[in-house]
Order: structure tokens, then C-alpha cells, then sequence
């Protein structure tokens, strides 16, 4: 945050893009399984307390993510999968863009 106020820029030309947060593991401990969740809750409520609007989102699940993000046009690309480990997940691909 301060970079972008050293460089005069305006925090509400900003986009904010969040994706992520899912549950990677197979874990007894409540603990272990939130991280992810707690991880988005961060980000949102950083979010908010600078004024960043949300334009995209992709969070939470029982899957990882490969992100592509384009600089030049904040173009971003998605593609997810099922994380296999986890009890009652099948094979699942999906791709995203946001």
C-alpha cells in the first residue's frame, strides 16, 4: 500500500482479484482445513479496509489452482482440479476467467 501511495496512484483505479484458499488437505483437525478459508477472509477484509473492489474471485473448494495473470490487460486465467485425496471427490477440471 505504500508503494502505490509513494507513486501518487489512486487506490481506487485498483482491481482487486482473489483466488485461492482451498482445502489441499485431508485433515482430521478443524485447524488444518481453515487455513483456507481463513486465508479469504484476509483478503476480502483487506480488501474493504483500503477500497480495492472486488472484480474477481475464485476461492475456497477442494481443489488447487494454476493462475495466469497478464499485466498489460489484468486479464486473469484459471484452470482448477479436484484435489483426489479428499473423501467423496471425484475427478473435476474446470477453467475460469476472470
Amino acid at each position: 500500500m505504500a508503494q502505490i501511495r509513494d507513486a501518487g496512484d489512486d487506490i481506487h483505479e485498483y482491481q482487486g482479484k482473489v483466488f485461492g484458499g482451498g482445502n489441499m488437505f485431508c485433515a482430521e483437525s478443524d485447524r488444518v482445513t481453515q487455513v483456507g478459508e481463513q486465508n479469504i477472509i484476509a483478503a476480502l477484509d483487506l480488501m474493504k479496509h483500503y477500497g480495492i473492489p472486488l472484480t474477481s474471485r475464485h476461492t475456497g473448494g477442494n481443489q488447487f489452482r494454476a493462475i495466469r495473470f497478464e499485466i498489460a490487460t489484468g486479464a486473469v486465467w484459471v484452470s482448477s482440479q479436484t484435489v483426489n485425496n479428499m473423501p467423496g471427490n471425484r475427478q473435476n477440471r474446470e477453467e475460469f476467467r476472470g
